[in-house]
């Protein structure tokens, strides 16, 4: 489950705009001097016009943000900055862009301040309160150390914190909401079919509450902690450890999905009088797998996987006892170096892996069945996240740290070829009207250290080259953020969690355990991963996506199609118009929904499926899951 190591970055690394046009708040704000341990406080109270439908991104470092929707076409901003004295207030910067169609706003810490006093060892408290148009995109609302209140809005919301909770109420449209450190509470007063809500917590209770008679497919999953809910929902305890639920209620249109590692879930409605819609337990659909959301997901310790591959290698004995000795060596062999690495985390359960060994053995190929497994252990174990060192104790949030951002720009002509080497890093790349390449380095990092050192470039007028070395043990420490040209030829390396939004052209994209997501793009893709899933909406174009263990999830109009998976799951979202043929391989099962398929070609190895009378050609293998669906799915039931 993937989801967890997004949580981690996106709370992180602060959203960092273009620097071209931005500048600190044009105010002289008032201050005023508190009651309370001799503060001082600034206040600045200004408006922006902002259309109906404008985008929206703040990011913030410690304080509160408070965001309410209003039906003016208009940004009404408070800011209120508060620290022990003027020298140390003027170290935290308010930097805002903003026209009639965006909205940015960030927090900047210039210097650390170092007093001989206590007062030194105080941060500069920032609280946000705006009010915003009742539609605005609020694109990415993000905090690190306090809590995020959002109310009113009807369109699509992003909204993470580090340490503190996010709490949504009279929400409407989409939403994504995660902390590390906090609760998250969401009220829906309506719930339209469209509507899709993403709640992840990693120490801290997820709550939803939504009307009584809502049509909605739920999904939730928690490692240590229950499920509540006051629907008639079936919840399931896992083997080992946690809990999940997978239901339906009433047609299921809307889609709902609730993840917390250390908390329970909740899933309530109000006494509103209403009767429930009536639920069906989709736990069954999956074969009575823990994993109900289909990826690859439940956390155990190494030890247990070894004890699986063990198992699943006696079952053996009657086939080949000579193969059996191979894999239980290799087993042996290749988890007695995960388990030093010392990592209690694998992104893979004990049933998965007993079930995959179990598959390969079938083939007779236990060696191979052995080390597959054992080799995922070994590779996601060596993420060793150490919560302790890493978020908002001293080291990385006290006096001996900073963030450091470093910002150029190249002018281009035509369709530029942007290259992109980023180890340690996660990255985001944004298409824009502009015949410009602009990047943003965002790091948290020690006080003497020179950001500069770790960014080489080199361009011209058709053609950028970036290269930026992050920390590959603490990716979220390190933010790239690309503004390139919505036509433009790309070719991105990294480690870390990849975003694009907006770019079409020849797109070469290669990963590893972090997930790596494409929005609104086209052209010719080429994307590979390890680990990590690879997600692509809203494609057109030619698609070659290649994935180790990673699941696949591709929605568009495809003029050509190939996606390989080894043992992760398959999902392919089609036009309800296509025609043509799907030409899959591999031990899972094919499933299509909403679409009317034939088998025209019979053998063991190879299923052939038509679908209306089209000559077009996918090719889809995996010994996962595959399902294929018509994109008119997403706003019927399921």
């Amino acid at each position: 489950m993937t989801w967890l190591y997004t949580i981690l970055f996106s709370g992180l690394i602060f959203s960092a705009g273009p620097d071209v046009g931005s500048m600190p708040v044009p105010a002289a704000p008032r201050i005023e001097v508190s009651s309370s341990q001799g503060d001082i406080t600034e206040r600045l109270d200004k408006s922006y016009p902002l259309s109906a439908e404008g985008r929206v991104s703040i990011s913030n470092t410690n304080g509160r943000i408070e965001l309410e929707a209003w039906d003016k076409e208009e940004a009404a901003l408070v800011v209120e900055k508060t620290g022990p004295s003027k020298e140390i207030l003027d170290t935290v910067k308010v930097i805002v862009d903003s026209d009639k169609e965006r909205f940015r706003l960030r927090t900047e810490q210039q210097d650390w301040y170092r007093g001989n006093n206590a007062d030194g060892k105080r941060q500069v408290q920032v609280v946000i309160k705006m009010k915003l148009p009742r539609r605005a995109v609020l694109d990415e609302i993000e905090n690190v150390n306090g809590e995020i209140s959002i109310s009113g809005f009807s369109n699509s919301v992003s909204a993470s914190s580090v340490n503190g909770g996010v709490t949504i109420s009279g929400l409407k449209g989409r939403l994504e909401a995660s902390t590390v450190n906090g609760p998250i509470s969401a009220e829906y007063g309506q719930l339209d079919p469209q509507t899709r809500v993403e709640l992840s917590s990693v120490n801290g209770p997820v709550k939803v509450t939504i009307p009584t008679d809502s049509d909605v497919t739920l999904k939730g999953e928690t490692l240590n902690g229950g499920i509540k809910t006051d629907f008639a929902l079936s919840v399931r305890k896992a083997d080992f450890v946690g809990h999940s639920l997978y239901s339906r209620l009433g047609s299921g249109a809307a889609s709902m999905s609730l993840e917390s590692v250390n908390g329970p879930l909740y899933i309530g409605h109000p006494n509103d009088g209403r009767s429930p819609a009536p639920s069906t337990d989709l736990s069954s659909e999956n074969g009575g797998d823990d994993n109900v959301s289909g990826l690859k997901g439940r956390r155990i310790n190494a030890r247990l996987i070894a004890a699986e591959a063990e198992k699943a290698a006696a079952e053996a004995k009657s086939r080949s006892a000579k193969a059996m000795k191979d894999a239980l060596k290799t087993a042996q062999v290749e988890t007695a170096r995960t388990m030093v690495l010392t990592a209690p985390l694998v992104e893979r359960s004990v049933k998965e892996a007993l079930d995959a060994a179990r598959e390969r053995l079938k083939a007779a190929d236990i060696g191979k069945a052995a080390a597959v497994e054992a080799r995922r252990a070994l590779r996601m174990s060596s993420k060793t996240w150490d919560f302790g060192s890493g978020f908002g104790n001293e080291r990385v949030f006290g006096a001996d740290t900073s963030i450091g951002r470093q910002t150029k720009s190249f002018p281009v002509s035509g369709t530029p070829k942007v290259t992109i080497n980023a180890p340690g890093c996660s990255v985001r790349i944004v298409g824009t009207d502009e015949s410009v390449v602009r990047y943003t380095v965002t790091k948290i990092r020690s006080a003497n250290d020179d950001i500069s050192n770790e960014i080489k470039e080199k361009a011209d007028s058709r053609s950028v080259e970036i290269n930026v070395s992050g920390d590959t043990e603490e990716k979220w420490r390190t933010r790239l953020e690309v503004f390139v040209p919505h036509k433009t030829n790309l070719k991105v390396v990294t480690d870390g969690e990849l975003r694009i939004d907006g770019v079409s052209g020849k797109l070469d994209l290669k990963g590893e355990d972090e997930s790596i997501t494409l929005r609104g793009s086209g052209g010719n893709l080429t994307v590979a991963s390890s680990t990590g899933r690879i997600r692509v909406i809203g494609f057109r174009g030619e698609v070659n996506a290649e994935t180790e263990l990673g699941t696949v999830d591709l929605d568009g109009e495809f003029d050509a199609l190939t996606a390989r998976s080894d043992l992760g799951d398959i999902l392919i979202t089609l036009p309800s118009n296509f025609s043509g043929k799907i030409d899959s391989g591999g031990e899972g099962a094919v499933r299509f929904d909403g679409l009317s398929a034939t088998r025209v070609e019979d053998n063991e190895d190879r299923f052939v499926y038509r679908i209306g009378s089209g000559d077009r050609s996918y090719v889809v293998q995996t010994d996962g899951n595959l399902m294929i669906r018509s994109s008119d799915t997403l706003l019927n039931s399921n």
